[in-house]
């Protein structure tokens, strides 16, 4: 993982397991145990207050949920089904950190269990003494500040984490290199990524049937970090490790067919993800001077078309035609849904399967107006990668 500076908020997602909020709980990842705890409780002691809670809330006193000045408690959610969820914003970004939990009225308290994050259980789990009413919610915990809300109508999709649900995956052949990224060529309809172990590229059928397209080397350059393609221009676009401000390009006979350099180009940063979009290519990484930056070139110059902010750590990037998608592995989200010219999260999403201690997220990219993301686990340094196709809740 590269080196960031990150939110208070931030640093609390590092450490989540498994995302989640108002859209993104994931019911069927109930242990045992965490049942056990909520089917004991007298689910029948205060009939009224349990209609009472079921809503939408927003803060008024953040209390024992508040993280620092630099990100926000934005929601409270409690179903009729026991699920739930709270919501910060990343402030600047637009970008949410979303916890899911199971509730339920004991009396005259709320049970609050957070069983898909070690550190929101940690921090949240337990009996909160409850006084409610139409318009105002307030929890009171054994230790720390109480917290208050007031009720507030459904929120806008925006304010909410969306829900990535798993249609289909194929296994990819080989290791990947950890600093690259999961490539689509349309005109051959196959992915690609770097592997580790050599300077070459693997080619994987989306459909999963064997293909006889061998990996691609580049022996010469030994350039392990494949950001993006474009196979009708032979175009194969690398991180450089002689050049952290630059990716290099190369033909599929390994020969250079350009640069782009952010130090040339007056918008210096260390690039860590890019994504090609149309004739444009978009960079993100560390600025040297301030907050990490988004750059978009003009390839046919190349010219620098703009810069804008956007500090939040990135480790992938692809391009839908309309939007930038990029791969956090300090947000909760993890996936995050950007406008560019903006610089704003529009949309976080999560993948209530995912749990962050288990599973690295390698790449992103979309094929046919899918999306795909590409995974290896974090205890298995050799791991196969797994591409998993998503529909969007």
């Amino acid at each position: 993982m590269r080196p960031s500076s990150l939110l208070p908020v931030v640093a609390l997602a590092a450490l989540a397991c498994a995302s989640g909020d108002p859209d993104v709980t994931d019911t069927d990842t109930d242990t045992d145990a965490d049942s056990d705890v909520l089917d004991t409780q007298d689910t029948a002691a205060a009939p009224d207050l349990r209609a009472l809670v079921v809503g939408t809330w927003v803060p008024d006193d953040p209390g024992l949920f508040f993280f620092g000045e630099q990100g926000q408690l934005s929601s409270l959610v409690l179903r009729p089904d026991g699920s739930g969820g709270v919501t910060w914003t990343a402030s600047g970004t637009g970008a949410l950190v979303c916890l899911a939990f199971r509730w339920e009225v004991v009396a005259q308290s709320l049970l609050l269990d957070f069983e898909a994050s070690e550190l929101a259980v940690f921090l949240f789990d337990g009996l909160y003494g409850l006084t409610v009413d139409e318009d105002r919610l307030a929890l009171v915990p054994d230790v720390g500040l109480p917290a208050t809300f007031d009720a507030a109508p459904a929120l806008p999709p925006e304010q909410t984490c969306g829900r990535l649900i798993a249609q289909a995956e194929v296994q990819g052949p080989s290791e990947p290199h950890e600093a690259g990224n999961l490539v689509y060529a349309p005109t051959v309809d196959l992915f690609w990524y770097a592997r580790e172990q050599d300077a070459s590229v693997e080619p994987v059928n989306p459909s999963g049937a064997a293909i006889s397209t061998p990996p691609q080397a580049f022996p010469v350059s030994m350039l392990r970090g494949l950001q993006a393609v474009d196979l009708a221009a032979d175009a194969w676009w690398f991180l450089d490790p002689s050049d952290p401000a630059a990716l290099t390009c190369r033909t599929s006979a390994d020969a250079s067919c350009g640069k782009v350099d952010t130090t040339t180009l007056g918008a210096k940063i260390t690039v860590e993800a890019a994504a090609l979009a149309g004739g444009h290519l978009w960079l993100h990484g560390r600025s040297t001077t301030g907050p990490r930056q988004l750059v978009e070139v003009d390839l046919a110059g190349p010219t620098l078309v703009r810069t804008v902010t956007l500090d939040l750590p990135l480790e992938v990037m692809t391009w839908d035609g309309t939007h930038l998608w990029g791969v956090s592995r300090e947000m909760v989200g993890p996936v995050l849904q950007i406008d560019p010219g903006a610089g704003r999260v529009v949309r976080t999403w999560g993948f209530p399967a995912y749990n962050r201690l288990l599973h690295r997220w390698e790449g992103l990219a979309f094929a046919g107006g899918e999306l795909w993301a590409m995974m290896t686990s974090s205890f298995d340094e050799h791991s196969r990668p797994t591409l998993r196709r998503f529909a969007r809740e």
